[in-house]
């Protein structure tokens, strides 16, 4: 697929979230190759280019157990730099005068690259609007953190395990009044932030106060929803309103 102001490379793979595989879902090898059938790319364009709209695919693989694992991917250019080059690659690029080798400024250098999400369940067009999210997150930076370090899931899990996060993650996307509780403060904020960030790309815009001082927990009366995190000593001085869900980190119980 070398064409005269291109130079096609097979596809390899730059990074990955998480960083080490599953017990249960490694990474296929031949994921890059999927992500970009036609190979990786770096080409020669005018100095002004027309903007390229970003290119969604999907594929399938089959895993030697027979499990298949589907693939949605999201092709885009970005800009590459010149000093990355050898002679040799500006010259067939079209960089370069051919007469006396003095550089060529009137065009820019793009390479090929992609996005991908895998999964064990084809929601194809999720992971569309998901990797279409993720993109324009990504030209819009520069940004302090990569998207993939949000906050711990360690302590959410650890003090709650996966059937009662998955509860709380329904009450949250579904915007519930929120309580939660412990007798050791130090997990709260741990446990409210891990949650908050399980809903991303969406985000929390209700009352929000992971660690709530007894003197302002009047808040639990508000009319809207809200996660409000207190020490457990709360219940001896008031009385739970009759529609908050409220979590016990230290039991593992949810109660309404």
């Amino acid at each position: 697929m070398a064409k005269g102001t291109a130079l096609a490379y097979e596809a390899g793979l730059i990074s990955r979230y998480p960083g080490t595989d599953a017990e249960s879902f490694s990474l296929p090898d031949t994921v890059p190759v999927f992500c970009l059938p036609m190979g990786a790319t770096i080409e020669s364009w005018p100095a002004q280019p027309k903007y390229q709209l970003p290119v969604f695919s999907t594929f399938v693989l089959t895993a030697g157990t027979g499990e298949k694992v589907y693939g949605a991917a999201i092709q885009f250019f970005e800009a590459y730099s010149r000093e990355k080059l050898t002679e040799r690659q500006c010259l067939s690029l079209g960089l370069l005068s051919l007469i006396d080798r003095r550089p060529i400024h009137t065009k820019s250098i793009q390479t090929k690259k992609s996005i991908c999400v895998l999964s064990h369940w084809p929601f194809f067009d999720v992971f569309q609007k998901f990797l279409t999210f993720v993109y324009r997150y990504s030209i819009s930076g520069p940004h302090v953190l990569p998207i993939e370090n949000g906050a711990s899931y360690f302590t959410l899990l650890q003090n709650l395990g996966a059937e009662n996060t998955v509860t709380l993650l329904l009450t949250v996307l579904t915007e519930h009044k929120l309580l939660i509780h412990s007798l050791r403060p130090a997990v709260l904020t741990s446990v409210c932030e891990a949650l908050v960030s399980m809903i991303f790309p969406f985000r929390w815009q209700c009352p929000y106060i992971p660690l709530c001082p007894l003197n302002l927990a009047d808040v639990l009366s508000a009319p809207v929803p809200f996660i409000v995190g207190v020490h457990s000593s709360y219940f001896e001085l008031y009385d739970l309103p009759h529609d908050v869900l409220c979590v016990d980190l230290d039991t593992n119980t949810i109660t309404q």
